[in-house]
């Protein structure tokens, strides 16, 4: 069985739902069965005292009356100054007072008693009444049985018929609920999982909202982010390609002029020739080791730049090309060195847009 973490949003909100449902609606049928069962024994107890207190009242105008009570389920004691049952129910007949309680004259008590008169039939609520006959007081017991925790069949089956349909219910909602608001959520993932990196598609916004459409939006912004920067990194390639070729392509050209033309070069001014572009190849290497280190996050030395000296510098290093370049720069201009899609190295360049790439990266 899965752990609790690795199941769907969908089932563990659920099940949670379901057993929060199933807890909140027995809190309610029990809280709800507890006001019936007291609102029931309440009103069994004053039938029973309404019993008593009519037994009660004959008994001070001497004309009791028999039966002393209507319900089967009921009794009635009267019993004298001296404590002699006189009077009771058939079902009591003979049989010693039921309770060993007694009221203060003129007043009413109460009490539940189990076993004694009543064993084996549960618990009886008992109720004791004064009555003044012949200038002593008497009392009047009467009884009946205490109201089951469940009141009547039929209505605990009803309450509890409704607790189950609230809980299903609850979960039913519950479920639904989940259900459509991770629906975008479906949806974002599918049309992710069919994106691209040199994709333009984006994942769709829900109509409401709320949270998961912030989600969406954010969504979108990072593929905006990251197609830019697969953009920049393909122009960046293209970039440092064209930069390698070029020292590459005067290698391959002088090699060929001397194998071709051997009479018309000589091995040191060859091997200068050479080695110059193996310099410019090596300056793009370090360059683009030093671009992956700060991709990294790896420390770097940074030094100031005078953009006017360096470009001067390369347009210097260029006398011995056919074209005719000039430079035309203000000095005093002052940058810290960085990397772009152009490295330092690729302001090298052999031409005059070479220089003028140079000059748009640094500043």
């Amino acid at each position: 069985m899965n752990a609790w973490h690795d199941w769907p949003i969908t089932k563990r909100v659920t099940l949670f739902a379901g057993a929060m449902a199933a807890l909140l609606s027995a809190m309610l049928a029990a809280a709800v069965m507890l006001a019936i069962h007291r609102y029931a024994t309440e009103d069994r107890m004053s039938e029973i005292a309404a019993d008593g207190g009519r037994v009660a009242y004959e008994v001070e105008h001497d004309e009791v009356r028999t039966p002393l009570v209507e319900h089967a389920d009921r009794n009635v004691q009267i019993v004298d100054a001296t404590g002699t049952v006189v009077a009771s129910t058939p079902q009591l007949r003979g049989r010693p007072p039921m309770a060993g309680f007694t009221p203060i004259p003129r007043t009413v008590s109460t009490g539940v008693v189990c076993g004694g008169l009543f064993a084996g039939q549960g618990c009886h609520i008992v109720v004791a009444q004064s009555a003044y006959r012949q200038g002593q007081d008497w009392i009047v017991y009467s009884s009946g049985p205490t109201v089951p925790p469940y009141v009547t069949p039929w209505l605990a089956a009803t309450v509890l018929g409704v607790a189950v349909f609230m809980a299903v219910a609850i979960t039913t909602l519950g479920h639904r609920i989940v259900t459509t608001a991770l629906r975008p959520v479906t949806a974002i993932r599918a049309e992710l999982d069919t994106i691209s990196e040199t994709s333009d598609r984006r994942v769709p916004l829900p109509p409401s909202h709320d949270e998961i459409y912030d989600l969406a939006g954010s969504v979108n912004r990072t593929l905006a982010r990251l197609q830019a920067a697969m953009g920049q990194q393909r122009h960046f390639t293209s970039n440092a390609s064209h930069e390698l070729r070029t020292p590459i392509a005067a290698i391959r050209a002088e090699v060929e002029d001397a194998l071709y033309a051997p009479e018309d070069t000589t091995v040191p001014r060859l091997s200068r020739t050479v080695l110059a572009s193996l310099d410019r190849i090596e300056a793009i290497v370090g360059d683009l080791l030093d671009i992956a280190r700060m991709e990294a996050d790896q420390p770097l030395q940074r030094e100031p730049i005078d953009l006017a000296a360096f470009v001067t510098a390369q347009c210097g290093d260029r006398r011995d090309t056919p074209l005719d370049i000039s430079c035309d720069l203000e000095p005093g201009a002052v940058v810290s060195a960085g990397f772009a899609y152009a490295p330092p190295a690729g302001c090298r360049g052999t031409s005059t847009e070479g220089a003028t790439r140079c000059a748009t990266w640094c500043t």
